[in-house]
């Protein structure tokens, strides 16, 4: 079974939320902890594994969602882990991931304001 673009959106949503209270921690504790690292890899794995999966239709609407960088990252953590440097990784969930975020959350919110307003309104008795 297929998961839908929500989910996935989700998925990426949710790590993002996770790495930005790892960044809440400061660079310093970032690069001195190997469990926040390992956890902010894991974290990356999910957003390009899920980034991956995103419909081409989602993908042809935000066409600056940076897809193939997610995967790329996601790649080199799961398959040449030996070459995963800190300081990119530092760099990805300070600028890359909260910009992707974003996006991902806009356009969230502008389809859900779409879909409320083709609702139509309940009749009240």
């Amino acid at each position: 079974m297929t998961r839908g673009d929500r989910s996935l959106m989700g998925d990426i949503l949710d790590a993002a939320q996770h790495l930005a209270e790892i960044v809440e921690l400061g660079e310093e504790h970032f690069h001195e902890s190997w469990k926040d690292f390992r956890a902010a890899e894991r974290l990356l794995e999910i957003i390009g594994e899920a980034a991956s999966n995103l419909s081409e239709d989602l993908r042809s609407r935000l066409p600056d969602l940076p897809v193939s960088k997610a995967k790329g990252m996601r790649n080199v953590i799961a398959h040449q882990y030996v070459h995963v440097d800190r300081h990119l990784v530092w760099q990805a969930i300070t600028a890359d991931v909260p910009k992707f975020a974003a996006e991902l959350a806009t356009d969230l919110d502008s389809r859900r304001e779409s879909s409320a307003a083709a609702e139509p309104e309940t009749p009240s008795l």
